[in-house]
Order: structure tokens, then C-alpha cells, then sequence
């Protein structure tokens, strides 16, 4: 956290009580530029960036695959990986998003 604290002085982190830090991923997605992406049917929304929104006739593989591609990205450009919070469902049960 310190080395990104230097390099982007207005990042969002929250400490934790074992002396983490906890990254804001709308801030992480926010400053990679990711509102507005898309991918099939699916979009960051464009003034909330941890929303992502239907644009008519999305799918579920077009959300994981938007998912992805978010971590992706915040992997490249930060060195930090996102963790998946939503719980996915899917039509065999829960799933994870590698197997989504």
C-alpha cells in the first residue's frame, strides 16, 4: 500500500485490523479508466464504478467475462489482484468465475 500511497497519493485504502490494507476496487477501477467498458451486453457503469449494467440482452457469461477483464486490467496496472465478492449463481449451483 505505501509503494502505491507514493505513486497515486489519492488512493482509497482502509486499515484492517491485522495491519492490511484494504484497497477500494472503485477507486482502483475509477483510475484505470474502466467506467464506461464493455464486453457483449455488459458495462461499468458510467458514474459508479463498482455497478455493472445491462445494456439489453445481457448474459451471465457476458458479466463474468467483464468481471475478468476488470481484474485483469487492475492486475497489469496496479500489482493488486481483486478478489470476487458477489456470490455467482448459476443454473448447476454456485459457481466460481474461472468456472463461470
Amino acid at each position: 500500500f505505501d509503494a502505491l500511497k507514493h505513486q497515486y497519493p489519492d488512493i482509497v485504502g482502509y486499515q484492517l485490523e491485522d495491519s492490511q490494507v484494504k484497497l477500494a476496487a472503485g477507486w482502483l477501477i475509477d483510475r484505470a479508466g474502466l467506467k464506461g467498458e464493455s464486453v457483449g451486453k455488459a458495462s461499468i457503469h458510467l458514474k459508479q464504478a463498482l455497478v455493472i449494467v445491462n445494456k439489453g440482452g445481457c448474459t451471465g457469461k457476458d458479466v463474468c467475462d467483464l468481471a475478468r477483464l476488470v481484474i485483469d486490467r487492475i492486475c497489469r496496472e496496479f500489482g493488486v489482484k481483486l478478489e470476487v465478492e458477489p456470490r455467482i449463481i448459476g443454473a448447476t449451483g454456485q459457481k466460481e468465475l474461472a468456472d463461470a
